[in-house]
């Protein structure tokens, strides 16, 4: 009898939640859920947003840099930008207004199509990605070193030119090669590249319209050295790839002139960047400096008195990471851009979600 009292008693004192304690407790746990979720996409969105602003202050360092450095060698020729070098030019295709003439140009994009400089009117056989609507466009000319020591054909000056080591991935087919001694300068048409065993041979000849005649002007030693002559263009360009939002992604790109008349060779630098403006400091005879758009330089000098040369880029984030649309109105030197709910206009940007930031940047010409 007292065994089954006790068996009795527990039996009573076990029972469960009631409805109201479990209700309870689904609520405290879906607060506690819900806060977890609500921190963890918290730090989610915090993190995509320093992220994308980390990835734009280095794209828009490394652009700045990038244009610094080329804008600074406008006009490089080695020795032979010194006073009093005699230089020929014997390549078909160089520069328009001669190697030391129009070094640096700049062009506004205003209407639809490409820009349109006599000296690189192609037609249709201008073969590029056109720059975006509104932004600017920077032409630069210069030379760079390249490593090789002549090591043939040194005593006459209707040959061919040897040099040591493998120089095939600097100097092209068609490319412009200068040789000087800082005395004499030449500047030619590498009209066939051609590896050998013992190092790299460049044909200089009059094949293929590439130079007016097959002899160089001067006669080199050992001493010379060679540079690679180059035009290269810098613009902001639709890349035709778009975000996960469909939204389009611009890049920074460059246009290498190849010299065979014909085309140029279009690369992207970097992405992210969505508008370019320039401005161009201009020496007047006091050494007073006006700055400029490039439609204006002619109304206060010459290009050839350009020695400063202002950059405004603005940099966009790929990813969509702010709470709401950007209707900031930016600044870029002389023009603003402005929120547009949708078709952007030439000084106007889309009112989406991603980051914009300004970088600017003021660069002297070295060689000025």
């Amino acid at each position: 009898m007292q065994e089954s009292h006790l068996t009795a008693s527990k039996t009573q004192y076990q029972h469960g939640f009631s409805l109201i304690e479990l209700m309870i407790a689904l609520v405290l746990s879906t607060v506690l859920i819900g806060g977890v979720f609500t921190t963890f996409f918290n730090a989610k969105q915090t993190d995509r947003f320093a992220q994308s602003l980390s990835r734009l202050q280095e794209s828009g360092r490394f652009s700045l840099d990038y244009l610094a450095r080329e804008i600074r060698m406008t006009g490089y020729l080695g020795c032979a930008s010194a006073t009093g070098v005699n230089l020929n030019i014997n390549a078909v295709n160089a520069p328009v207004g001669g190697l030391l003439q129009n070094e640096l140009m700049g062009y506004e994009t205003p209407a639809a199509g490409w820009w349109e400089p006599t000296q690189y009117n192609r037609g249709d056989d201008l073969k590029i990605r056109k720059p975006k609507l509104g932004s600017d466009v920077i032409n630069i000319k210069r030379a760079s070193i390249i490593n090789a020591t002549l090591i043939g054909n040194l005593t006459q000056n209707n040959v061919n030119i040897a040099t040591s080591g493998n120089i095939s991935s600097f100097v092209r087919d068609n490319d412009l090669v200068l040789i000087s001694d800082c005395i004499n300068a030449d500047l030619f048409a590498a009209t066939n590249v051609a590896v050998t065993g013992g190092g790299t041979l460049i044909v200089h000849a009059q094949a293929k319209n590439g130079n007016t005649t097959p002899q160089l002007a001067n006669i080199y030693n050992a001493n010379a050295t060679l540079y690679n002559f180059s035009s290269v263009s810098y613009f902001v360009a639709d890349t035709t790839r778009n975000n996960s939002r469909g939204e389009p992604i611009h890049a920074l790109y460059q246009a290498t002139e190849t010299f065979d008349g014909t085309s140029f060779i279009s690369q992207e630098i970097i992405e992210g960047v969505e508008n370019m403006q320039i401005l161009y400091g201009v020496r007047s005879a006091n050494d007073d400096i006006t700055f400029v758009n490039a439609s204006n330089v002619g109304t206060v000098g010459t290009w050839a008195d350009v020695t400063t040369v202002k950059i405004a880029l603005m940099l966009t984030s790929n990813d969509s990471v702010r709470q709401s649309n950007d209707n900031t109105s930016y600044s870029l030197l002389d023009i603003d851009i402005t929120a547009a709910a949708s078709n952007p206009g030439l000084t106007q940007h889309d009112t989406d979600q991603r980051l914009r930031q300004i970088f600017t940047s003021s660069t002297m010409i070295r060689n000025r």
